[in-house]
């Protein structure tokens, strides 16, 4: 996935642009969503949904940002505009699609991935698929999506 501190920063500079930050995830990831929300204003609502909540929270917002997950693709199907982080999975089968909002995949291309289910995934350390993408681009393509949806 992507890293914790990524996404702590991307929710300081979502907040510093006066946005209302919403973190999600499992019971799981609440250490990580903690260290996220940490310093902030975000809302944890790690392992307090079921997917059914989730789905009408998602439903609710502006914008989500996601990795490649079951969220992401519930997004797509409630019509939120999506931002997904795209890293070792074939993008061409198995990409969030909808037909009624906006999916942005954003994603660093390296000559390892796609690597999904493969070896080299179970034996990767470094995640450079998804250490390659900055909290900057992902802060321009949900300000993108929040400036579609106020038009």
């Amino acid at each position: 996935g992507w890293a914790t501190q990524s996404f702590a920063t991307l929710a300081r500079a979502l907040e510093a642009d006066g946005v209302s930050v919403v973190v999600t995830g499992t019971s799981e990831d609440a250490v990580d969503v903690a260290a996220v929300t940490r310093g902030g204003e975000a809302l944890d609502v790690a392992g307090r949904t079921s997917v059914r909540e989730l789905g009408a929270l998602i439903r609710k917002l502006d914008v989500y940002v996601s990795v490649d997950s079951g969220p992401a693709h519930l997004a797509a199907a409630v019509a939120t505009p999506l931002v997904v982080l795209w890293g070792p999975a074939i993008l061409e089968q198995v990409r969030p699609l909808s037909s009624r909002s906006p999916v942005t995949v954003l994603r660093h291309p390296v000559p390892c991935a796609p690597c999904y289910d493969t070896p080299l995934m179970k034996s990767c350390r470094q995640n450079v698929c998804m250490e390659g993408i900055p909290p900057s681009d992902v802060r321009v393509a949900v300000r993108a999506c929040l400036a579609g949806a106020r038009t």
